[in-house]
């Protein structure tokens, strides 16, 4: 076949055979048989890199090549050194230069100085200073060859290149302050996360521009950064300079940590960081000798601070940590490539120092940056350190170090490959998927993607996993166009981590690029119900689109829109609005000059540029690695320069229509218009509840020294808190709720100009309800009656309304028959007064859906809410209303509003927690004062011995939850006797009130909310409601927090306690249904049996009477036909009966059914026995080999 392909002249045919069968022999024949010899090594050249895999069959051919370059009449040196920069020969290529420059020919000088600053953009810093070294130093003769030895000299240090790069983009920086200027004014300064993105944005946008001008125009602005926030900010300078080497120290001067004067260790630890970011992969002796010098003084310069310092500032330790971060990431950038083995030692000795997790934390990157593409015997050292530390960062940033000194090394790094892949440890784990995608970065290798594929569905962490799919970008970034089809299903993937990833790799691979493709799987990405995943997709758009003009690619202008309305969306979360306005600055990075560059222009891997992006993408745990981006942005430019190293004048002709690459037009500042100040909406109720406020007090002037002591004393301890501000006309408010140990926050904004106006009720329901609208009614006893009723008078007016609403008390006149063409109630809980039109279906319909999944259809816009109506107290001198006794899913209904209608009724208690609105966030008001619905329960003899038996089950220091009704107040009146009792319940009524005045609730040893009931709504009598009025000690937080199973489970002794219709002997519950009539709903039962289920010393209670109101059982052989299943046979533990309790977990189908029939009712358990052996086909005699196997035990 060779000789055939030969002589038929088909060279390259046979050239390709020849690579495929390893035939170096072949090779050769057809290069020197073929009519044009250069073009057959370019060609062999061109297959070597892009399609071998093989690494080492490639570095053969490579010599090979090397070899018959030098045979040819005119050899190639430009693919010659390209050859040898893959094999890792520096001396060869210096030899040729000089072989070159001897011969004082000016086109092969020419050639020396194109292919040294290729060498600048293609090798590592060790390679470059490797090859300068090996050259002679130029001497003080001016002869032609040592000037032109002296620029070789000069060139392969990198100066000329930063140089020129920088004039570029300073001449031609585009940025437009307008967009930073109105990202800035969209939300508040004290949102620390926004504030930090804001600031890197800015960075982003100015990188290697040298212009800070937004920095200084917002100096106070800036101020509100503390803590790392000003690290990042500090930092922030060295993007901005990136590569002005010359003016570096002077541009940091007032920043950098000096003898003697002690500063904010966050700024001192940032400039040093800000120092490695300008000069990284260009760092000089100079640069490194003085990070490493810092490093070393940092001990003795903290040693003689106060170790007793004052209240509320750092410890002298802690301060050097994080100057100590900001010293090691920097020496790390500086001296990035080099393997200067002197440094490496010092940082690996700092990382394995005790209790220095934030310094070691960038030790294990800068060790791997350090030694960039070179293994290093540390290696297992590495590795068994990270399996001894309990810090987590650590371990993360070792797994990303090894990773990096496995850059481009293919199959040689499977080794470690394999040993971190196949770590029991997830943190591990992680670092294994990033040492793939940089060991095979750009090759496509199969084996590599099959393997992060494989990674990508299997693991059971969900950090590997998305690891795992974002590392296909960096495997794939040399064939972008098949990256969106291999990510395609990844992008739909149920696991959000999965399909963050998928957004990323989607980014990396494609940057710049502008693919259609690409961003067609971006924008469902964008518009995700997960808020990291619409944040992961932002920042992918804009590194697909950077560089990308609205001529060229017409999405651009949309997209740049859509960042922007979502930062100033009210309803998006921070997370999402984080990824936007990082998006804002990468679109429009260097002064619109810049793009994202994995790629050098000669085809070489961007080693900076892929590194930046790792460190990046470290972000998810480490807001201070967001400046790496810097490191992957390259100039669009092609710089022209003659033999002085100078830029000539010259004209490049070009047919493209101008518009193809103009930039955005400018954001024009908005006209600054004053406004007067509008009058505060004055109501008759507002003035009642200040005279009652007036009576009360002096009515508590009374009271003794002791007692106002002693509430001085009291300390509502951990809850979550309302945060209230208003803005001139603008009011917001924050909302700031503990998880976990974590303050999270977010912030709600009703852009109004106006108070609401005070109305009827009647002209507030016409004036918002139309057709085909969806209305939010307020929850149980808040149920605002005059609106509902106003309402109903409106029906002639509508058609097709759909009212939402969970449990609601009143006529529910809505549901009826009547209104058929203008109502349509949606329940998401059924109560008595709807029950009936859920039955016939006509108009009402019942929502199968936990109550803390609601909020959720509101978000994602499946169910829009155009009108929430609901009953508020009145205005506090802020201006804030409560939305009193029902929050749970009500404060979300009204913050995806489009209009609120609020009663006002100065009964309605004040309460703590979620529930708060500003009243200028209220379109309408309607003065009410009536008192609110009450719902009394009798005494119950059958349930009173359930109580009692249920309150058995209940321990000292228990955190209970309850629901209303007759069980609940008969297990209080069980719990008097208890002590420190807890409350985390999703509703309460009047049975708490006596165990909390009491003391027997005190929620003293709680491990969340310690000192505080919480609670979502409440329903019962005026004592209750008494109990609720501005009570710290009572918060009132919305149904998607109390219900979390996760948040559940972490208070020890967690005890449900719910009720159920109908259970089988299996143990299936149903708790929303009479057969196939809907009787109820969800709720919240499975959440919390889960929730108590997983506590430490939790338990999960399910009571019901042994037999209906009719006589029958209501433990049955199997569920009544059409019967819901609420809560599983798998989740059920104690169920009680008033005739005793049955423990189901663990055990099997036999057991659980003698277990139950022993509750059951004495008058049908025989006939349950004998139905029960019927049914499931068991022998008759199942019940004695229990009976007789539990009588053993």
């Amino acid at each position: 076949m060779f000789d055939r392909c030969l002589a038929e002249k088909e060279y390259k045919q046979a050239m390709g055979m020849a690579i495929e069968s390893m035939r170096l022999d072949v090779i050769e024949r057809v290069v020197s048989e073929s009519a044009n010899e250069k073009e057959m090594l370019q060609y062999c050249y061109e297959c070597c890199m892009q399609l071998l895999v093989n690494r080492s069959f490639k570095q053969r051919i490579l010599k090979l090549l090397v070899a018959l370059y030098k045979k040819v009449a005119v050899p190639d040196y430009m693919n010659m050194c390209r050859c040898l920069v893959f094999l890792d020969e520096p001396s060869s290529i210096s030899d040729l230069f000089l072989s070159l420059l001897k011969e004082e020919v000016e086109d092969k000088t020419l050639l020396v100085f194109q292919i040294a600053f290729e060498l600048v953009d293609n090798a590592t810093q060790q390679f470059r200073s490797q090859v300068n070294n090996a050259l002679p130093p130029a001497n003080e003769d001016e002869s032609e060859f040592n000037l032109n030895l002296a620029k070789t000299h000069k060139i392969l240090s990198g100066i000329p290149t930063v140089e020129l790069q920088l004039e570029f983009l300073l001449r031609n920086n585009h940025t437009d302050l307008g967009v930073l200027n109105k990202i800035k004014g969209l939300f508040e300064p004290r949102i620390s996360v926004l504030h930090t993105a804001t600031i890197v944005s800015n960075s982003v946008m100015h990188c290697g521009t040298t212009k800070d001008t937004f920095l200084r125009e917002n100096l106070e602005w800036l101020s509100k950064a503390v803590a790392w926030s000003k690290f990042t900010t500090t930092a922030g300078l060295g993007v901005i300079h990136k590569g002005h080497l010359s003016e570096a120290f002077n541009v940091l001067e007032p920043y950098l940590p000096k003898p003697g004067v002690e500063a904010s260790p966050y700024t001192e630890g940032g400039s040093l960081c800000a120092l490695g970011l300008i000069h990284a992969n260009h760092g000089d002796a100079k640069t490194v000798d003085y990070l490493l010098q810092q490093l070393r003084n940092l001990d003795l310069m903290f040693l003689q601070q106060d170790h007793n310092p004052a209240p509320g500032s750092l410890e002298p330790e802690k301060k050097k940590e994080i100057v100590q971060h900001g010293a090691v990431l920097g020496l790390g950038l500086a001296a990035m490539g080099t393997g200067n083995q002197d440094v490496f030692d010092e940082l690996k000795h700092l990382c394995f120092t005790p209790k220095a997790a934030v310094a070691g934390e960038a030790c294990g990157i800068a060790m791997g940056l350090i030694m960039l593409g070179t293994p290093t015997k540390a290696a297992e050292e590495l590795l068994n350190f990270a399996h001894q530390t309990q810090h987590e960062k650590v371990i993360r940033s070792i797994g990303l170090g090894l990773g990096f000194t496995m850059f481009g090394l293919e199959e040689k790094a499977d080794t470690m490959i394999e040993s971190l892949c196949g770590d029991k440890d997830p943190v591990l784990r992680y670092g294994g998927q990033y040492t793939i995608g940089l060991a095979y970065c750009g090759t496509a290798n199969n084996n590599a993607v099959r393997q992060l594929l494989h990674v990508a569905v299997s693991d059971v962490s969900d950090d590997v996993r998305r690891a795992a799919v974002t590392c296909l970008g960096f495997v794939m970034f040399r064939q972008p166009e098949q990256v969106p089809r291999l990510v395609a299903l990844l992008a739909e993937s149920y696991n959000p981590h999965v399909r963050y990833g998928a957004a990323l790799a989607l980014g990396i691979a494609c940057a710049g690029t502008g693919m259609k493709e690409a961003l067609a799987l971006l924008d469902p990405l964008s518009k995700d119900s997960v808020p990291f995943v619409r944040q992961g997709a932002f920042i992918a758009l804009a590194m697909v689109l950077v560089q990308v003009s609205e001529h060229a690619v017409p999405k651009v202008k949309a997209v740049r829109q859509q960042f922007m309305d979502v930062i100033g969306d009210k309803h998006q979360a921070s997370m999402a609005k984080f990824g936007a306005i990082l998006a804002s600055g990468i679109i429009d990075a260097g002064g619109r000059n810049q793009t994202i560059s994995l790629s050098s222009p000669s085809g070489h891997t961007n080693l900076s540029g892929v590194v930046g992006l790792v460190i990046f993408l470290q972000y998810w745990y480490w807001y201070p690695f967001l400046n790496f981006i810097s490191l992957s942005l390259s100039p669009t430019a092609v710089i022209g320069v003659n033999k002085n190293l100078e830029m000539p004048n010259y004209n490049i002709k070009s047919n493209a229509r101008p518009s193809l690459y103009s930039v955005p037009a400018q954001v024009k500042a908005p006209k600054e218009v004053v406004l007067k100040a509008l009058p505060t909406a004055q109501l008759s109720i507002t003035k009642k509840q200040m005279l009652r406020e007036s009576k009360k007090k002096k009515e508590n002037q009374n009271e003794t020294e002791m007692e106002v002591e002693e509430k001085k004393r009291r300390r509502p301890g951990m809850f979550s808190q309302v945060c209230t501000k208003a803005i001139q006309n603008r009011r917001s408010y924050v909302t700031v709720s503990e998880h976990n140990g974590f303050w999270r926050g977010e912030r709600k904004t009703r852009h109004r100009n106006a108070p609401p106006k005070v109305v009827s009720a009647e002209e507030a329901i016409s004036k918002t309800i139309a057709s085909r609208n969806n209305v939010f009614v307020h929850t149980a006893a808040a149920a605002p009656k005059k609106l509902l009723q106003a309402m109903i008078d409106h029906a002639p007016n509508v058609s097709h309304v759909t009212v939402n609403h969970l449990h609601t008390e009143g006529p529910g006149e809505y549901s009826n028959a009547e209104y058929t063409d203008n109502f349509f109630a949606n329940c998401f809980f059924v109560a008595g007064n709807t029950r009936k039109g859920v039955r016939a279906g006509e108009n009402a319909g019942f929502v199968p859906i936990f109550l803390s999944e609601v909020p959720d259809l509101f978000a994602t816009g499946r169910v829009p809410i155009d009108v929430a109506l609901l009953q508020v107290s009145p205005p506090d001198r802020h201006g804030h209303v409560s939305l009193g006794c029902s929050v749970d899913v009500s404060i979300d209904a009204a913050q995806h509003a489009k209009f609120i209608v609020a009663q006002v009724n100065p009964q309605m208690p004040r309460c703590h927690g979620h529930g708060v609105l500003h009243v200028n966030q209220i379109d309408y008001l309607v003065e009410s004062d009536e008192p609110l619905i009450s719902h009394e329960i009798p005494d119950d003899d059958v349930m009173d011995t359930i109580g009692r038996n249920v309150a058995s089950l209940v321990e000292d220091r228990a955190c209970i939850q309850l629901g209303i009704g007759s069980l609940s107040n008969s297990v209080c009146k069980h719990l008097v006797h208890h002590r420190d009792l807890g409350l985390h319940s999703e509703m309460v009524g009047d049975g708490v009130v006596d165990l909390i005045n009491n003391g027997v609730i005190t929620n003293r040893y709680k491990q969340v909310h310690t000192d505080v009931n919480v609670t979502s709504f409440a329903m019962g009598t005026k004592k209750l409601y008494n109990l609720l009025d501005d009570n710290l000690s009572v918060q009132m937080l919305r149904t998607s927090y109390t219900n979390n199973p996760e948040i559940v489970r972490l208070n020890k002794k967690m005890t449900a306690i719910n009720s159920a219709i109908e259970i089988d002997v299996t143990g299936q519950v149903c708790s929303d249904s009479i057969g196939t009539k809907i009787y109820s709903g969800i709720g919240g039962q499975l959440d919390f049996v889960r929730g108590a289920s997983q506590a430490e010393d939790g338990k999960a209670i399910l009571a019901l009477p042994s037999l209906t109101s009719s006589g029958i059982s209501k433990i049955v052989p199997m569920l009544n036909p059409g019967a819901g299943v609420v809560t599983t046979r798998a989740h059920v533990h104690y169920v009680v009966t008033e005739h005793g309790i049955a423990y189901l977990w663990g055990k099997n189908l036999q057991q659980r059914a003698k277990a139950l029939i022993d509750i059951a009712h004495p008058s049908k358990q025989e006939e349950l026995e004998k139905q029960v052996t019927e049914a499931y086909g068991w022998t008759n005699t199942w019940m004695i080999h229990w009976q007789q196997s539990r009588d053993m035990q």
